[in-house]
């Protein structure tokens, strides 16, 4: 299987109580794809979301994501 990172993104770091992570992942994605010049959110069929440190604060994953 060909694997191909295609463009990367991340938000900023700091506090963001008026937002999910949800809302985050949604950010990154389609930063992502814009850093790759792919065309936007229906260009493709799935993502891959990589997260670090997120076990510190008691979620080791983030399911369906």
């Amino acid at each position: 299987m060909d694997v191909y990172v295609v463009g990367s993104a991340s938000t900023v770091f700091q506090r963001w109580p008026d937002r999910d992570f949800g809302d985050l992942a949604e950010e990154v994605v389609r930063d992502a794809l814009e850093d790759a010049a792919i065309g936007g959110m229906n260009a493709v069929e799935r993502v891959w979301v990589g997260n670090c440190a997120m076990g510190v604060w008691g979620q080791a994953n983030i399911r369906g994501q």
